[in-house]
């Protein structure tokens, strides 16, 4: 029941989360406000106003204003091998990076489940993670998780949820194995933290990014 006014200086954002649930539309940023405290705000809004949040987003991406369309072309082309098994996941991932930005590697992961009971020959499920994948630019880690929600219509999933983190805002970066998964803590300048879950066979993969970002 009031007006509040967050400021945030640009340098300052240690990530950004846009999520997108059908008409459900939510911007997060995250950092360290005008004020030298730690915060994070939430602006909801409609999907179909989206177009009116795409260069705010871009400027706390710092975009670049000029960018190779041609060069572009081939960092978006570097996910066509999504297009069998993850059609949705090789989309989000090529509208997700920015023009002007080299795509150094990436993960996908399938959702993982975890077995609850079997009845009449049928085994039930329970979801652990939705699906994500994780990608590394010379510039972000960029993270695309599914919605959660499966009550929309049965397993099927409308949305995504994406958090761009510049490289410059990780602290640190751990991989820990959890019995059949492997969990991925990403930890921002500023305390917050990004938490993933992949299948134990993805290790390899991770521990290349997690090099890289050491690097």
């Amino acid at each position: 029941d009031e007006l509040r006014l967050t400021a945030f200086c640009y340098a300052d954002v240690s990530a950004v989360e846009v999520g997108c649930v059908l008409l459900k539309s939510w911007l997060t940023i995250t950092g360290r406000n005008t004020c030298g405290v730690e915060t994070r705000i939430t602006i909801k809004f409609n999907t179909v106003t989206d177009y009116l949040f795409l260069p705010i987003i871009g400027r706390l991406r710092r975009a670049n204003s000029v960018a190779d369309p041609e060069q572009y072309e081939a960092e978006q082309a570097k996910f066509n091998y999504l297009a069998h098994d993850f059609y949705k996941f090789m989309n989000v991932a090529k509208k997700s990076i920015l023009p002007g930005e080299e795509v150094i590697g990436a993960v996908m992961q399938a959702e993982l489940r975890t077995p609850v009971v079997t009845l009449f020959g049928h085994a039930y499920t329970r979801l652990r993670a939705p699906a994500h994948i994780l990608v590394r630019t010379d510039r972000e880690l960029i993270v695309a998780v599914e919605e959660k929600q499966e009550a929309w219509s049965g397993s099927h999933k409308y949305g995504s949820i994406r958090t761009y983190v510049p490289l410059a805002k990780i602290a640190a970066v751990d991989l820990v194995a959890e019995g059949p998964t492997m969990r991925l803590g990403i930890h921002l300048v500023g305390g917050e933290e990004v938490d993933l879950e992949f299948a134990a066979e993805q290790e390899p993969d991770l521990r290349r990014l997690v090099a890289m970002q050491a690097a």
